[in-house]
């Protein structure tokens, strides 16, 4: 029986001593011998390692502080989200998660911060969140439209840039007149120019209307051909239903579809990837060798299981399915072997094509261990979901053509699996998440249905072309009445012009007649007055 502490064993030397009195021939002897390596080295010249929690530093064994663990001679320090309040660590086991409510933001630490107000905590954080964020929802992908709607805008933008690009070449033409001559030609308004009421019509082709008779044929063909590619392309109707699974199963034998599942293990300790000095990524790769999945009762073409370590210290697993039945209860268990394959929670995103709102649909559910608890050991904390399959049937050519998915959702909450008190650490750990599908007895069909009529379509055009074409000459005779009025106005400030110089000349002619009257007059006055003398 020995201890080593710091460089010296301890052991205990003695059992019993012989008395000299007969009544009392043997005592307990509580007596401990010492062995001191250091001196031993220093005296033979050799080498000796401390003992577990110390450093060997220049022949001197020092005690690791506080936050730290000794490994390898090194004291090396705790990580974030962790802490160790006594000196002398030996093992990284004694780097306990921070309790909830709680989180320590430093490597090396040896007490953990307290949360602050507004703010939430789990066990093992080191970075505090907003209450009102929804953690987890980075594995989340954006809904989009897993059907042909989602290219209905670039459609949109081709039709108008081929209605504009004829306008512009349209008008250069009209900048050269040679072609002038020729586009004037094609002028389908010659009746409406120049009309006035009470005179006769005079019948003639202009530039204006060749310009108006061109904007007409442009919007025509992109107004016409919107129609047509509508007529052929998107002129149907769908047609929801709620079906027994027979009938599923009668229309798409052997139905399998694609999903995938999103598991994220909160503050997992663990090697989580199989790189291991790998501490962040931002893509999915291999998951380490301690992670693997165990399957029950699910068919399927082909499983795939991908890591990715998140800045939160969380790991990611994505297990993807390509080609897979599932049965009456059909059930998925991610299993984590390491020595330190705890979490402070469980983020689960089911994700798969439904063809009942065309998008990807998706399924979230989370779950937390008990106050100052983590999730580590034996039994799994098991999530639940009822999975309805859906079909796409859609006619292209003479036949049908069938897509297959699965609508999602929670049907109970989850069950929590084995926790540890976050002190509580001084054996290797087993960590364990269940996911139960469990197959609906019914099914979501929806039918694509086309109406094509050619009479309609024929007549919409006609009427199309027809009500341009009248208000296209009702706007050239504005416009020309509009142009006229123009023309009028600017004759009109030319002639009053001439007027007003007239009169201003006329003024200064009367008022030079009136001064040369009055000299005249003041002239004959001073001759008589001259004549009487």
């Amino acid at each position: 029986m020995y201890s080593y502490w710091q460089n010296s064993i301890y052991y205990f030397s003695g059992s019993y001593f012989t008395s000299k009195s007969k009544f009392f021939h043997s005592q307990p002897r509580a007596k401990f011998a010492r062995i001191d390596f250091k001196l031993i080295c220093e005296k033979f010249n050799c080498s000796f390692e401390c003992s577990p929690g110390f450093i060997l530093h220049k022949s001197n064994c020092i005690l690791c502080p506080p936050g730290t663990y000794s490994s390898n001679n090194q004291c090396l320090q705790c990580k974030k989200g962790y802490f160790n309040p006594l000196p002398g660590a030996s093992s990284i086991m004694q780097c306990y998660p921070c309790p909830e409510g709680s989180f320590n933001n430093k490597e090396g630490s040896s007490l953990c911060k307290i949360c602050p107000i507004g703010y939430i905590c789990y066990a093992g954080c080191f970075d505090p969140k907003l209450l009102q964020k929804k953690l987890g929802q980075i594995m989340e992908i954006p809904s989009q439209s897993i059907l042909k709607d989602n290219n209905k805008n670039i459609r949109n933008n081709i039709f108008l840039l081929a209605y504009i690009i004829p306008i512009i070449v349209s008008i250069v033409f009209f900048t050269k007149d040679k072609l002038k001559i020729i586009i004037i030609k094609i002028d389908l308004y010659p009746d409406c120019h120049n009309y006035r009421n009470g005179e006769k019509i005079l019948s003639q082709k202009n530039a204006l209307g060749a310009a108006f008779t061109l904007i007409l044929y442009f919007t025509f063909a992109y107004m016409g051909g919107k129609m047509i590619f509508s007529y052929f392309i998107e002129n149907e109707y769908k047609e929801y239903s709620l079906v027994t699974l027979d009938i599923v199963n009668h229309l798409y034998k052997d139905f399998k579809a694609d999903f995938d599942i999103y598991i994220s293990v909160q503050n997992y300790a663990d090697q989580c990837t199989n790189n291991i000095n790998l501490t962040e990524s931002s893509n999915f790769t291999k998951c380490s060798p301690n992670i693997f999945e165990s399957l029950n009762a699910l068919k399927r073409q082909k499983t795939s299981i991908n890591c990715m370590i998140l800045k939160d210290h969380s790991c990611a697993v994505k297990f993807s399915c390509i080609g897979c039945t599932v049965d009456t209860s059909s059930s998925i268990t991610l299993k984590f072997n390491g020595n330190f394959s705890y979490g402070s929670g469980f983020f689960v995103n089911f994700t798969s094509k439904s063809y009942v709102i065309n998008s990807n649909q998706r399924t979230f559910s989370e779950i937390y261990p008990k106050s100052n608890h983590v999730f580590t050991g034996s039994q799994p904390s098991i999530f639940n979901f009822l999975l309805t399959p859906s079909l796409f049937i859609t006619p292209i050519d003479s036949h049908l053509s069938i897509l297959a998915g699965y609508h999602s959702k929670e049907i109970s909450l989850p069950i929590e699996g084995s926790q540890k008190n976050v002190m509580d650490f001084f054996s290797s750990n087993q960590l364990q998440v269940k996911i139960v599908l469990e197959k609906d007895i019914h099914g979501f069909v929806t039918e694509i249905h086309k109406y094509q009529n050619y009479n309609s379509l024929l007549a919409a055009l006609f009427g199309t072309f027809t009500g341009l074409m009248s208000f296209m000459g009702f706007s050239l005779r504005v416009t020309e009445k509009l142009a006229r009025v123009k023309i009028f106005k600017n004759k009109i400030k030319p002639f009053k012009k001439i007027v007003g110089l007239r009169r201003h000349f006329t003024d200064i002619l009367e008022g030079v007649e009136e001064g040369y009257e009055n000299i005249v007059s003041s002239n004959g006055l001073i001759s008589t007055e001259n004549e009487r003398y």
